[in-house]
């Protein structure tokens, strides 16, 4: 798809133009790369370029030609194989919080941490094990880059988050909810309506973000979208596998049936 077709991305905040902030050729070039990674479809790749790109630009440009080599050469990048022995069994930490008034949270699922869950071997490149983990239990429209540094929320999707690098303090939940630090390794699992925010990190912090196969990826900062939100999150469906552990992971359970 040309670069100048690209079509409008759903946003529950309108107003902000992501095509601006990168030239139109950087914009091309992310869309078309998308299709080696599962990207196939146009809902997949507007969702991976609209949170990738909102985030920062630059980080966002320079780590998806760096996805690109590897994919073509398959340098830093693990096998089937090898991806099973870098998951570690760990416990589900489950976060609940409460609608602040600006943040709806999830009214039935709780946010779910697994603290050291993937090892990150140095011959691996740290982005492309969980781009690989997350793509292998179907959770796709990856995307590498930071958290933003503002409360926001998605109110039509789930979301995962795997650390790749370095450390940061993530507040979960808005205003009222909890600040808890996170570091390479780590995996954060995100219900629909789950409030975030970077509040401070490391230089070399990255993380890796993606989705599962139904929703459509939105941004809700602002106390007007309250509302509707309220009405989109419960028919956020539950996802079939768990993004580290699969059909039989931890998250389907903490996330049972309402």
């Amino acid at each position: 798809m040309d670069a100048g077709n690209l079509p409008q991305l759903d946003r529950c905040d309108a107003g902000k133009q992501w095509g601006s902030l990168v030239p139109r050729s950087c914009v091309a070039n992310l869309w078309n790369q998308g299709r080696p990674h599962g990207l196939s479809s146009v809902g997949r790749g507007r969702k991976a370029l609209q949170a990738a790109l909102m985030e920062g630009p630059a980080l966002s440009i320079v780590e998806s030609i760096k996805k690109a080599a590897e994919k073509l050469t398959g340098i830093a990048r693990p096998g089937t194989s090898r991806l099973a022995d870098l998951v570690r069994q760990r416990k589900a930490n489950a976060f609940r919080f409460k609608d602040d008034g600006l943040v709806p949270n999830h009214p039935s699922w709780p946010l779910i941490v697994y603290r050291g869950a993937v090892t990150l071997p140095d011959d691996l490149d740290p982005a492309a094990v969980f781009e690989e983990l997350f793509k292998a239990n179907g959770w796709g429209g990856s995307w590498r880059n930071g958290i933003y540094d503002y409360v926001h929320y998605h109110s039509r999707i789930h979301e995962v988050l795997g650390i790749a690098r370095g450390t940061a303090k993530v507040r979960f939940g808005g205003d009222k909810g909890r600040a808890l630090t996170v570091k390479a390794g780590d995996v954060a699992v995100l219900p629909a309506g789950t409030g975030h925010q970077r509040l401070s990190a490391s230089d070399d912090f990255l993380v890796v973000g993606a989705y599962p196969p139904s929703g459509t990826y939105d941004e809700c900062t602002k106390p007007e979208q309250h509302a509707e939100a309220l009405r989109m999150i419960p028919k956020v469906s539950r996802p079939r596998n768990d993004p580290v552990y699969g059909r039989d992971g931890p998250l389907l359970k903490a996330w049972g049936e309402r």
